[in-house]
């Protein structure tokens, strides 16, 4: 886990961290070239020398690459430390859909709007894959 002040490849530089999952973290960075904030999805522990895990994040930034849709976060890059990947994304302040869902079950007009720009992008990228 990175702490916030600590630098991934001398550029970006960690703010906080946004969520943590199986495989790794998402951190708020500061992309100190672009002079921006953006979000950096990184391999962790064990993750880092598991070759099926390292090919799914590959994928999945050449996935991104190809994706322009307001419903989509931004990708901006692929990047290696060393020999584990990690993506380069936009940064939304905002809060995520699963913090969203007890407030969305209240507003259903809400939440088909939601669902179905999540649907439109869903099919873009399955026309691209």
């Amino acid at each position: 886990m990175k702490n916030p002040g600590e630098l991934v490849r001398e550029r970006y530089k960690v703010l906080e961290l946004i969520a943590k999952s199986k495989i790794g973290q998402i951190y708020k960075v500061l992309d100190q070239v672009e002079n921006r904030e953006v979000a950096l999805k990184l391999l962790e522990g064990e993750s880092t020398s598991d070759a099926d895990v390292v090919k799914r994040v590959i994928k999945e930034g050449e996935v991104l690459a190809h994706l322009r849709h307001p419903a989509i976060v931004q990708f901006y890059s692929l990047e290696m430390e060393g020999r584990t990947p990690f993506l380069v994304m936009e940064y939304i302040e905002g809060r995520s859909m699963k913090a969203m869902k007890n407030e969305l079950r209240n507003d259903l007009p809400r939440f088909f709007n939601f669902f179905f720009q999540l649907r439109t992008a869903v099919f873009r990228l399955i026309s691209i894959l």
